[in-house]
């Protein structure tokens, strides 16, 4: 069941927080549309001197978060990811995550040189290394939430 409700989340939430960290520690926090494709990576496109890019660049771990924030206090459920990202220059790479991207708004993706050469924006891929649901639990009889790992062969 938890398998099928982070699935509907992937599918469904376009936006992630992506958490990055600078190379002497400091944490970013940034909102970014995303696309997945079936081999658990997921894309983007920032700008390339963007906060979070630049960190990417320093520091390749990452972490996401991809929650539906307009239902109730207490009913959400969201998909918590660890990955390495980077920022993509192979442009068979690059022609797949833009096929990624601006297919999932049903769009025909532009030619590559959006994100090359002398263009200010860059897409980057994460490949997923963990990915976490949300639960509810107790602890002591207090309800608290807690994670619970996913499969990715599952999803």
């Amino acid at each position: 069941m938890n398998t099928r409700i982070a699935k509907n989340i992937l599918a469904h939430i376009c936006y992630a927080s992506l958490a990055t960290t600078s190379q002497s520690g400091l944490p970013w926090c940034s909102p970014v549309y995303v696309a997945f494709d079936r081999n658990h990576h997921f894309y983007w496109i920032s700008a390339r001197q963007a906060h979070h890019s630049q960190n990417i660049r320093e520091h390749r771990q990452i972490a996401a978060v991809l929650y539906d924030s307009t239902v109730s206090e207490g009913t959400g459920k969201g998909v918590y990811i660890q990955a390495i990202a980077q920022e993509l220059s192979d442009p068979d790479e690059i022609a797949s995550g833009l096929l990624a991207v601006f297919g999932r708004a049903g769009e025909q993706p532009p030619a590559i040189e959006i994100v090359r050469g002398n263009s200010p924006l860059r897409i980057y891929k994460a490949e997923m290394q963990a990915a976490w649901i949300n639960v509810g639990g107790q602890v002591n009889g207090t309800p608290i939430e807690q994670r619970v790992e996913i499969n990715l062969n599952n999803l």
